[in-house]
């Protein structure tokens, strides 16, 4: 399971991440980068990945594309 919490500043849209992303939430997460992209593509986002515990090869890939596109990926360690 993955949660994705989008939250909108007045400067940044944020992604937080929560669980697995693999198979169809990959998809599910794609689908809301390319939503918010779409509808708002001056602002810059950060992908909060600091609560994601697994990553298959389909949500590297992912990954690796949004931040190609200048999106922000942040992990931190507790």
């Amino acid at each position: 399971m993955l949660r994705i919490n989008v939250q909108e500043s007045g400067e940044i849209t944020s992604f937080r991440h929560e669980g697995k992303l693999k198979g169809d939430w990959v998809r599910e997460l794609e689908r809301c980068w390319i939503h918010v992209r779409d509808v708002r593509p001056e602002m810059p986002l950060l992908v909060e990945l600091s609560d994601v515990s697994f990553v298959d090869e389909s949500g590297k890939s992912l990954l690796s594309r949004m931040a190609s596109q200048g999106a922000r990926l942040e992990a931190q360690n507790n």
